[in-house]
């Protein structure tokens, strides 16, 4: 069996660190590498490049770019421009949810401030990758390239076409479908099974194969609750005709309420096709049911925050920030049940995601370091306003729930106030959260893939 994704995106990596945590460990590849894909996960590029890495090499950091001299970088922890004479030539993008001021890629301006071209790099600091713009901003190419910075894969947007260049060859494709294909036969690698999550390329790709075979694909979206089923999920279904295809799928829906959606759209054949799913999560720990709360924030803006430290003398905030605090946010410090943590080292992130049992979720502005996600991987019941939400996947949104809007943050208080005086309670709200997760057992999901 071989995981074939489209890109490592955090739904892929749900997915993937479930199968690990099952003891699923199959060949995983990755069609669009973006270059800080895990060790064990490899890539069309990772495969024809054949880098060799060094102990020497490192990621980059954000003022490590080379630049033009004369030229200067500035920074700090969310985003770094470069500038010629105080005009912006060059935007430099971090990689989210990484250590910090670790590029991903730059973008290279023209003098109208048109972006022209864009620079990709790896966790290791090599620049594997180009893109290029036309005027619109829309990609035209992009170009792979070895370490040493030889041509490997030329792929033109325009026309579809790839140009491999690998061991003094030039392999030319119509369609990345076609290089795909090359790319797993090449590998000889048994192609019996797949386990695929995107109906786009992986899906064609399994079905220009040429070989029989029994897939599973993990259905991670939603579809139009208004429409009828994508033409590519009644092909995966075999809906009214069993023999289109050599290839068998399973299809599994980690959600219950998207399997409910599809199950009411088809008929009993295709239901015999179709498995309700779900996710095995790594929770790094057990709630300990204290009155810590933690905040993680990028900026000053947490609403309501005053009005609910100081009608909550018994709890103990904590919030923290990657970088330096205003002057509204510091003051806060003088309430006794505030704790602020400016400019945080990863040792102290870390302790307090150890040390706190409730996560609000109620600042404004950007999520840090996947915030909510790990809230919940370390058992914390997780409080959100609608409006400022960043992730309500692991939020228990129900009627029930503990979503609340802005303008009821009353309300939201209470119900805080309830949990920590209800242990009981407590215990029902992380049920349901998990529930809201899709968290199943270790043999309930190996079951799927049997």
């Amino acid at each position: 069996m071989i995981n074939l994704f489209e890109r490592f995106n955090q739904p892929t990596e749900t997915l993937y660190h479930s199968m690990l945590e099952a003891g699923l460990d199959h060949l995983t590849v990755v069609l669009n590498d973006d270059g800080f894909l895990p060790e064990a996960v490899t890539s069309p590029y990772r495969f024809f490049a054949e880098n060799e890495i060094k102990d020497s090499d490192h990621p980059l950091y954000f003022n490590e770019i080379e630049i033009p001299r004369f030229w200067n970088i500035e920074g700090d922890n969310n985003q770094a421009v470069i500038k010629d004479m105080g005009e912006v030539r060059g935007k430099i993008h971090y990689q989210p949810n990484y250590k910090q001021r670790i590029v991903s890629n730059v973008e290279w301006l023209d003098p109208q401030g048109f972006v022209r071209y864009r620079d990709h790099y790896d966790q290791f600091g090599i620049r594997f990758a180009q893109t290029t713009y036309d005027l619109r901003g829309v990609a035209i190419l992009k170009e792979y390239f070895t370490r040493e910075g030889e041509p490997l894969i030329y792929v033109n947007y325009t026309t579809s076409n790839y140009v491999l260049t690998w061991h003094g060859k030039d392999y030319f494709f119509e369609t990345e479908v076609d290089f795909i294909v090359f790319y797993l036969e090449i590998m000889g690698i048994d192609l019996d099974s797949f386990v695929i999550n995107h109906l786009g390329t992986p899906l064609s790709v399994v079905y220009n194969l040429g070989a029989e075979g029994h897939d599973y694909v993990v259905w991670q979206e939603r579809i139009d609750v208004n429409a009828a089923l994508p033409g590519n999920m009644r092909l995966v279904l075999n809906e009214g005709d069993a023999n289109r295809s050599s290839r068998d799928f399973t299809l599994i829906v980690p959600e219950r309420q998207e399997y409910d959606r599809i199950v009411g759209k088809v008929g009993d054949a295709e239901r015999e096709k179709m498995e309700l799913g779900g996710y095995i999560y790594p929770f790094a720990r057990h709630n300990q049911f204290t009155s810590n709360i933690l905040t993680m924030t990028n900026s000053d803006q947490i609403e309501n925050l005053e009005e609910i430290v100081k009608l909550s003398p018994h709890l103990k905030f904590h919030i923290g920030a990657l970088t330096e605090m205003s002057s509204e946010l510091l003051a806060m410090e003088r309430y006794d049940n505030v704790k602020l943590y400016p400019s945080l080292e990863r040792e102290t992130v870390k302790k307090l995601y150890n040390d706190c049992d409730i996560y609000l979720d109620i600042n404004s502005g950007n999520e840090i370091l996947d915030a909510v996600r790990r809230a919940f991987l370390a058992d914390m019941l997780i409080f959100a306003y609608q409006e400022t939400a960043h992730n309500l996947k692991y939020v228990n949104d129900s009627a029930e729930g503990t979503v609340h809007k802005t303008a009821d943050y009353r309300e939201l208080m209470h119900q805080l106030h309830q949990t920590i005086d209800n242990h009981g309670k407590w215990r029902t709200l992380l049920k349901r959260q998990k529930q809201q997760a899709n968290v199943v057992d270790v043999q309930t999901f190996k079951q799927l893939f049997q």
